[in-house]
């Protein structure tokens, strides 16, 4: 197991659906990495989210949800 104290994620804004599982994850916002990807022609922002150990532990006690898990189906 590893023993963190933190954990750190880089998001691409016009990623709404993983900038609202952060969110709803117990991740914060920490700050944005002005223009600092390249994408479609232009340079872009980038979020910084973090979370800490201790609110990890508090999300597992709280967490009503399983993760879903998908398999890939052998090819014969």
């Amino acid at each position: 197991m590893l023993k963190l104290r933190r954990l750190e994620a880089k998001v691409y804004p016009w990623n709404k659906l993983n900038v609202n599982t952060m969110k709803r994850r117990g991740w914060k916002l920490e700050g944005v990495l002005r223009e600092a990807v390249f994408h479609d022609g232009e340079y872009r922002d980038l979020l910084v989210f973090g979370i800490l150990a201790h609110e990890i532990a508090a999300n597992k006690a709280d967490d009503d949800w399983a993760p879903i898990y998908h398999t890939v189906p052998e090819v014969a």
